[in-house]
């Protein structure tokens, strides 16, 4: 996932996004995420994700992500 789109900001400084995921088998998919504190635009994410539930993700390098996927976002 590429973090490009903030939704909120609330005023306990929690954020919203709302951003397209691909999967490694290319099928894309809106997921909407809350987090502590803003992440930096133009970052790609690996996320563990349950339905539209995000459990957890992790911050990777250009590199690290499919090529397939890089197509897509």
């Amino acid at each position: 996932m590429r973090i490009n789109e903030l939704v909120n900001v609330n005023a306990y400084g929690g954020v919203i996004y709302r951003q397209k995921a691909i999967n490694e088998e290319g099928k894309a998919k809106v997921i909407e995420f809350r987090n502590t504190h803003v992440l930096k635009k133009d970052h790609f994410l690996k996320l563990k994700v349950k339905g539209s539930y995000v459990k957890d993700y992790k911050e990777i390098m250009l590199r690290q992500t499919p090529a397939k996927v890089i197509k897509l976002l």
